[in-house]
């Protein structure tokens, strides 16, 4: 056998040196003795054949390699085409193999291409999968890789699977691969799940009785479920955690998996070592209670310094708020048979320090601004209640020197601070030097080579100004935004040299700055072809409309993002990537490619819920389906079911609660840039307690909306018709049947961190209506009527939180008419948990001294709550609920109710207990209120 190698110099390119390792063996296979190089030189190839490439890119490495059919093969030219596809970037690797054929001889051409990363596409359903399996891929788009890299996230994808359940799981990657050197390629993930794994047992070992109930209510694997790593994890931390709260700081918790021989299946093996058992108290606290002190000290680990540095988590927290001097001596002994520790911690918390004075020597003014006010302006942490807390005055200091530099002050001299307590040690004055030195200015601005904005312009956006202060921060930021606007401009490959720690240029005293950068704008590329590919029911027209560049527009990558985010939004597409393309694009332009997967368009949904308000318990069920892409149009139709069932203690089931509605919503109907949306219902629901009152309505609805920002949405209830009945159940009022023709606009106002359990944030919505016999209301109904509702979420020190809620009503009788019973019995009353807890469910109705129904009302409807999370997704809740409603706007009588209870929050909303007292003779006693699975 003959050989020959040729390699390419490591020094010859960046590219080579860190990703291309060239190898070029010759191997002849004939019995004997192996010919020389020379030997094949004088032979004639007879056949080529390239299995690991398609027949252009055989032709290519052909041409390349100088290789022809019919011709002798020339070493060194063969030698030279493998140093140039190198240099080019198009081959990693390349095998070239010779075997005799008669007087000839065959060659076969093997090797790796160099592919760049384009993405990655995963033909998996499940998309808790597949965010499984991108956290754990390391990945970078444009990145060069080969079979390892390859090989690598195989690994990490059956991990990503097998910590989700399916260990037998089966992964086969495709490559999708574009023209360009390198090829852009695509990895399209197949998967083969399998059944998951499933826990056949659980075993305890080494755990007391007393706490194995506690301990089983916490583990997030049972018997039957799938085993997932994620659950295992979660469920030791969750034991670990009760261990420590019940006095075993030193436990120590193994979970194993095992196979089970005798069942199908997994057997977890939990194991516990508890060590000593420590038992906590606090002595002479009197601001913090016992409850406050532990929630400190709950996360503490174990260790021979447990004591020591549990003493230094409470002195820390109390130097916090004000106690300099608190001293906690730190006590421990052995106590009863089993050996249990006691640590015991005597506090002594000292007076609380007030800060009396800060006083700053200095000649000069910050700018125009006295020093002092510039420090108060940074400071933070309990010195701004006026208390002193020693740590966080020297993190004050460090911002006050940041905040001076910022205003042009470039060298402060500034002391340490000093200071000195009063005699009984409950005040304190600081005092501190500061010399502020010059003050550096913007001198002047220099861009070379700048032709797509103004001079003016470009200082504007770097923030730079003659004459004012010198802040390199606001220059770092405005660079940025420079950049971005050239970007924005088309100009994809700007440079802007040199860079950020040489572009500022200071004289010898630094009383100016001077900014000189050079740019190099490039090419301004414009949009060429878009292509929209990907989608099987979607019409194109659909995607398109989203995008927010066209054909010929500047290159703005800005806009590419946010398309990508519009298309996205649609909820059609659980795949959308929008890349420009250079390879077949015109001189200027960049081609967009925008690729889609569709979601499957049919969605269903069922529950179960419970409601409880004195003294009606709500047994709640619903169903729903609907589909989201009628047409390929993203028109959705949708058709909802619900059913209550009430059980009192004097009659099974009083009444029956139902509801059904079948709607229609279309994006851009008739080419408009609004949803429009119709519904028909039918429904019947208790209206009010007393009685009680059982509303049945049938409506048809058309409205349009549209999304003006992020958190503004404006809709318009075109035409409303419903048609209502109020019946007593007691018949001691005949029923009173009416027709409600509408129309007005409505706003919501959406400024929440979440949707279902919001912890900060506002919710707003204003609704008008307006009803008239022309719009084929009842004859004598006609109104003007408008509500707003205000929801704030509050998050406040630590566990706590607060809720606040202010609705405001107000309708007037027009041209004659009357207000709707509709409207007084529902909207326009309060009483009960959607407004005054601890009142009858709208027991408080608008009507005149006389028990008529008024020309003109208004309410108003305030709520607080108070709430403390305990652990987890438990919390505590106190509240307060007031209102009071003005027939014929004149004074009427406040409600006001108080009550507590527990929340707890899951994924489609909080599990509530309540219970609450109404102040006053018309309230009665206290009502329990229980919510579960709210519809």
């Amino acid at each position: 056998m003959a050989s020959t190698s040729a390699t390419a110099s490591p020094s010859s390119s960046p590219f080579l040196r860190l990703f291309l390792t060239l190898v070029l063996a010759l191997w002849l296979r004939p019995a004997g003795a192996a010919p020389s190089a020379k030997d094949l030189a004088q032979k004639t190839i007879v056949a080529v054949s390239a299995p690991a490439f398609s027949p252009e890119e055989k032709r290519v490495l052909m041409n390349e390699l100088g290789i022809t059919v019919g011709s002798a093969l020339d070493m060194g030219r063969a030698e030279a085409g493998i140093r140039s596809l190198v240099r080019k970037g198009r081959m990693q690797s390349v095998f070239l193999e010779a075997e005799t054929e008669g007087s000839g001889i065959r060659l076969v051409l093997n090797g790796n291409r160099v592919r760049v990363l384009k993405g990655w596409d995963f033909e998996i359903d499940d998309d808790r999968l597949v965010r499984a399996i991108r956290q754990r891929l390391r990945w970078s788009e444009g990145m060069v890789f080969d079979s390892r890299h390859v090989e690598s996230w195989r690994t990490e994808i059956l991990n990503a699977l097998s910590a989700a359940g399916y260990e037998a799981a089966q992964v086969r990657f495709d490559f999708e691969e574009e023209e360009g050197e390198p090829k852009p390629t695509t990895i399209r993930v197949r998967s083969i799940l399998g059944a998951p794994t499933r826990i056949s047992r659980i075993e305890w070992h080494g755990v007391p009785a007393e706490l194995k109930a506690g301990l089983e209510s916490r583990v997030k694997v049972k018997e039957g479920g799938i085993l997932r790593r994620v659950d295992l994890e979660a469920s030791q931390t969750e034991i670990e955690t009760y261990l420590r709260d019940n006095g075993y700081p030193e436990s120590k918790v193994v979970l194993q998996t095992a196979k089970d021989n005798e069942n199908d299946g997994r057997r977890v093996s939990i194991k516990l070592s508890l060590g000593g058992k420590y038992l906590i108290t606090f002595f002479g606290n009197e601001v913090y209670n016992d409850f406050a002190l532990r929630s400190w000290i709950r996360t503490e680990q174990v260790g021979n310094d447990l004591g020591l540095r549990i003493r230094g988590v409470l002195e820390k927290k109390y130097r916090e708020v004000g106690y300099a001097f608190v001293k906690v001596e730190v006590v421990q002994r052995e106590v009863g048979a089993s050996g249990a520790k006691l640590t015991e911690f005597r506090i002594t918390e000292g007076p609380r320090v007030r800060l009396d004075s800060i006083k700053i020597t200095s000649r000069d003014l910050i700018g125009n601004d006295a020093p002092i006010d510039v420090f108060e302006s940074v400071e933070h942490g309990v010195l701004r209640s006026g208390f002193f807390w020693e740590e966080g005055l020297k993190e004050t200091m460090v911002d006050f020197r940041a905040e001076i530099q910022r205003r042009g002050y470039l060298n402060p001299i500034i002391s340490d601070p000093k200071w000195f307590f009063s005699e009984d040690k409950k005040g304190v004055r600081i005092l501190f030097d500061l010399d502020l030195g010059r003050q550096t200015q913007m001198g002047s601005l220099e861009i070379v080579g700048l032709t797509a904005i103004t001079q003016e312009e470009a200082g504007k956006i770097l923030g730079f100004a003659t004459g004012t202060p010198f802040n390199r921060e606001t220059l770092l930021t405005g660079r940025r935004r420079f950049v971005e606007k050239l970007r924005s401009l088309g100009y994809l490959d700007v440079d802007v040299s040199p860079g950020e720690d040489q572009w500022v240029q200071f004289p010898v005293n630094k009383s100016v700055a001077n900014l000189a950068i050079t740019v190099k704008e490039g090419t301004q590329y414009r949009v060429g072809k878009i292509t929209i590919q990907g989608q099987r029911r979607t019409k194109e027209e659909v995607i398109a409309r989203e995008l927010r560049v066209k054909e010929g527009d500047l290159l703005d990558p800005e806009k590419v993002r946010q398309s990508e985010e519009e298309i996205s939004v649609l909820g059609l597409f659980n795949r959308v990537e929008v890349k420009d393309d250079t390879s077949t694009a015109e001189p200027g332009k960049r081609n967009l490619i925008v690729t889609v997967r569709e979601s499957e368009p049919g969605l269903g949904e069922i529950g179960l819920g419970g409601l409880y308000e004195d003294p009606l318990f709500r047994l709640r069920a619903f169903g729903g389906i609907a589909y989201r892409n009628v047409m390929g149009l993203n028109h959705t139709i949708s058709t909802r079911g619900e059913l209550a069932l009430p059980i009192s203690r004097d009659k099974f089931i009083p009444f029956v609660e139902y509801g059904a509605l079948l709607g229609y919503r279309a994006p851009y109907f008739l080419d408009l840039p609004f949803v429009f949306s119709a519904q028909v219902g039918l429904d019947s629901f208790q209206i009010s307690a007393v009685g009680p009152k059982i509303q049945t309505r049938a409506r048809i609805e058309g409205k349009i909306e549209r999304k003006l920002s992020d958190h503004l949405t404006f809709l318009y209830r075109l035409y409303r018709i419903e048609r209502s009945t109020i019946e007593l159940l007691d018949d001691s009022a005949p029923d009173k049947t009416e027709s409600i023709g509408s129309t007005g606009p409505g706003f919501i106002f959406d400024y929440r961190d979440d949707i279902f359990n919001p912890t900060k944030g506002s919710y707003h919505t204003l609704d008008l209506e307006f009803a008239h016999p022309a719009l084929l209301s009842s004859d004598n109904i006609g109104y003007f009527m408008t509500i707003a509702r205000n929801s704030f979420y509050v998050p406040l020190v630590g566990p706590f939180s607060m809720t606040v809620f202010g609705g405001l009503g107000y309708a007037q009788s027009v041209f004659g008419k009357g207000i709707s019973a509709n409207r007084l019995s529902t909207d326009l009353a309060l009483g009960g948990q959607p407004s005054i807890r601890g009142f009858d469910l709208r027991g408080v109705v608008p009507q005149t001294a006389s028990g008529g129904v008024p020309s003109k009302t208004a309410y108003w409807n305030a709520r607080a709550e108070l709430a403390c999370m305990i652990f987890n997704n438990f919390s505590l809740a106190v509240f307060v609920d007031s209102g009071q409603i003005f027939p014929e706007l004149t004074a009427g009588t406040q409600r006001t109710g108080l009550g507590g209870g527990f929340r707890y929050k899951t994924p489609v909303g909080p599990v509530v207990i309540d219970v609450a007292q109404g102040l006053g003779k018309s309230a009665g006693g206290a009502r329990f209120y229980f919510t579960v699975g709210t519809l």
